[in-house]
Formats: C-alpha cells, structure tokens, sequence
C-alpha cells in the first residue's frame, strides 16, 4: 500500500526517501474525498468539483510518471527504472531507464503538456547527476506527454 521511493543508484542506508501510496485508487480517495467529507455529507459536491479540477493536474501527473515508467520496465529494454532527486529536490528527473548491461540509458521529462517540456533543462540536470553512479551510462535525453500514451 505503501511504497518507499529512493533515487536511482542511491545507497541502501542513504537518508534521501519518499514514500507514497502505491494503489492508484487510494492515492485519489486521500488526495480528493477523504479530507473534504464533510463538503460530501453537506452535498456541496460542486465546491468539491471545482477543487479537484483545480489540483487535478498536479495529481495526475506523478500518475503519469509511474505509468510511462511501468511501461519502459515492461520492454524488457532496461534493467533500472526509476526517479533521480538530490537531497535539496533542486534536481529532479521524472524518469531514468538504465540498462546495465549495454551501459545505455534514456533520461525522460513527463509532462501532461509536451509544450511545458524543456529539453535544455533537463540536459542540465542531466549534467548534474553524480559521476560515480551514471558516470559509466550513455544516456540519452526524450521527452514523454499524454500525446505518447
């Protein structure tokens, strides 16, 4: 139900952790119903409405994230599929499919807008992963959106 998430390539010991629900169903019921019952049981349904259209976006976009990374797994293409943050959260990539066998990699931006994706961006967080863990990958930069489902 719940998953901890690490950054690709971190320690087993290291403190850099997220944890999230896993079940897709569960993360909307916390995120929407649960903490406005009380506008469900007064029947303000339409107020509730408005702020799940509201903050949506946001929510559904760590959905996209675990989608198109379930995807890649799936492939069989890659052995490592994951996130990569540092301890600030400054640098944050979206997806990292590594394969350590051929020592190549793709570096992903998801975004529900492809308009909002900045590939100049993500090459400079690219650049700032460290050395002695992706050093040794050829990593290659694309770009995913709700037009590549």
């Amino acid at each position: 139900m719940v998953s901890r998430l690490k950054p690709l390539f971190a320690k087993p010991n290291s403190k850099v952790t997220a944890y999230e629900i896993s079940d897709q169903f569960l993360r909307f019921w916390f995120r929407f119903v649960y903490p406005y019952q009380s506008l469900i049981e007064r029947r303000q349904l339409a107020l509730l409405r408005q702020h799940m259209n509201q903050h949506y976006e946001q929510f559904s976009g760590r959905t996209l994230e675990q989608f198109f990374q379930a995807k890649t797994m799936e492939t069989g293409l890659y052995t490592l599929v994951g996130n990569w943050w540092n301890r600030k959260g400054g640098n944050e990539i979206d997806m990292i499919a590594v394969n350590e066998f051929g020592h190549k990699g793709v570096v992903a931006e998801i975004k529900r807008n492809p308009n909002k994706i900045n590939l100049a961006e993500l090459q400079k967080k690219v650049d700032a992963l460290p050395q002695q863990s992706f050093g040794d990958y050829a990593l290659s930069l694309c770009s995913l959106s709700l037009e590549d489902m």
